[in-house]
């Protein structure tokens, strides 16, 4: 017995497609970098999902890599007291990120 209600992708075969895609991209990283990255990549994607919904009633494609993101993620991870958007901690290397 499945509630309909339950699935937001049901009745919508293009947002079906892209979690179908996402599902093995996210299973990939989680094999590659670990279950902290895979971790902090999703959360920091849904973010950047919803915060693309609110400011400009557009959707992003989950089964598309966001590359840039994925990199910050990983530096965060290397050297966490690092910040966002510019990154100036003396033991890492400064790196501008747009």
């Amino acid at each position: 017995m499945s509630d309909s209600n339950s699935d937001p992708f049901v009745g919508d075969a293009d947002r079906r497609q892209e979690l179908d895609t996402y599902m093995p991209l996210i299973g990939e990283l989680q094999l590659k970098y670990g279950r902290n990255i895979f971790y902090q990549y999703h959360k920091a994607f849904s973010s950047k999902a919803a915060l693309y919904i609110m400011q400009y009633d557009s959707r992003l494609d989950w089964s598309v890599l966001d590359t840039e993101l994925l990199v910050m993620v990983a530096f965060w991870n290397i050297c966490p007291e690092a910040s966002p958007v510019l990154i100036t901690v003396p033991s890492c290397h400064t790196l501008m990120l747009s």
